[in-house]
């Protein structure tokens, strides 16, 4: 998640951006780099926004931006689904029995992904 912050005439501006829960000490899930800018006038920067969740759940909060003689902050909501990658599998031994000598077989494995989040997998045989 990148903020692109861009300075509007008519005078310099500094602000500091950081996740609510970094202000509140609530939980470190989110975290903002870098946690300040200065900016003039046709300026932008990028401010990249971390989340590494703990728990299996959907986090919420607020990336505030306090633009400096400017009262009002700028509030962006932000939020996140901890994820834990569970897949299922249809057999635990494939078995392939006796073979002759240069003849093939085949067997199908299904995996399935039961979680919200997308998995990559890549089956190796495991060495005995």
């Amino acid at each position: 998640f990148f903020l692109l912050m861009i300075r509007r005439p008519p005078r310099s501006t500094q602000s500091r951006s950081s996740a609510a829960s970094d202000v509140y000490k609530r939980q470190d899930i989110f975290f903002v780099e870098p946690d300040g800018a200065s900016l003039k006038m046709g300026e932008t920067q990028d401010i990249r926004v971390w989340a590494i969740p703990d728990e299996v759940r959907k986090f919420k909060d607020e990336l505030v931006c306090v633009v400096k003689d400017n009262p009002i902050p700028v509030q962006l909501p932000v939020i996140c689904q901890g994820e834990k990658p569970v897949v299922e599998v249809d057999a635990t031994t494939l078995d392939f029995d006796r073979l002759l000598l240069k003849q093939q077989a085949s067997k199908t494995l299904t995996i399935t992904n039961v979680c919200a989040c997308l998995l990559y997998t890549s089956p190796s045989p495991r060495d005995s």
